[in-house]
């Protein structure tokens, strides 16, 4: 799993990089692995109900750190 993890980190460095590089296109790449995590995910999603209620909806503190990561400006 840290494997893993750590390709996922220089790939994500080195689209980064790539970024202020104009003459490099990732969209492809980006697209690939929006459509994989889609793919990923399709069977986790309830109604909406589910998730607009706090009683209901309670995701573990792990999810909670992870979307905090994910939604810093760095990220």
């Amino acid at each position: 799993m840290q494997e893993r993890q750590e390709a996922m980190l220089e790939s994500y460095a080195t689209m980064l990089k790539e970024t202020k590089n104009k003459h490099v296109d990732s969209a492809p790449e980006l697209m690939v692995k929006v459509m994989d995590m889609i793919k990923w995910s399709k069977d986790d999603v309830l109604s909406n109900n589910f998730y607009s209620q706090p009683h209901l909806f309670q995701p573990p503190i792990e999810a909670i750190s992870a979307l905090g990561c994910i939604s810093s400006p760095h990220f």
